[in-house]
């Protein structure tokens, strides 16, 4: 089992960075081994909609994984479950999970990543390169919302709780 935690401040208040993370079209996108997000044209959290798909390739071919959206509270908390529709050496079943804390007119952002290869002896090699994937993806995220002006100041998301 790889479990990596990491935070980082962004100079940015709760509403901006939450706009950013609950767009998964352009947040999810940052991760190198997201190879294309496939969602619905709406995502309602209260039915089986609030599922999606991400192709992933983390250098051992394409995987087709069923995201699962397992916790959403706005301007507080995501995670996401991952786990590949075929169970094949190269899938990493694994959840990811943003937390927002406020740090007065700035963010932080706990992100926190726990998961496992099929074939477990692939976990030793792999944890030190996804740390530093996981580093470089949140210093992406933090200069993305902090250079971005034109982040709306309203949540606009494809997800609903109806």
């Amino acid at each position: 089992m790889i479990t990596i935690t990491e935070q980082i401040l962004i100079k940015a208040d709760q509403q901006k960075v939450w706009s950013f993370l609950s767009d998964f079209e352009m947040s999810l996108m940052i991760n190198q081994f997201n190879k294309q997000i496939i969602l619905p044209s709406k995502i309602n959290l209260r039915k089986d909609s609030a599922k999606f798909n991400i192709i992933h390739n983390f250098g051992l071919g394409d995987v087709n994984m069923i995201v699962d959206i397992i916790e959403y509270q706005p301007l507080k908390k995501i995670e996401l479950l991952k786990v590949g529709s075929s169970h094949t050496y190269a899938s990493f079943k694994h959840s990811i999970k943003y937390e927002l804390e406020d740090a007065k007119s700035e963010t932080i952002l706990n992100y926190s990543i726990n998961g496992s290869f099929n074939f477990k002896i692939q976990n030793i090699p792999f944890k030190p390169i996804l740390t530093n994937v996981v580093k470089k993806e949140l210093k992406q995220i933090k200069n993305i919302i902090e250079s971005l002006d034109n982040i709306s100041d309203s949540i606009e998301t494809k997800i609903t709780a109806t």
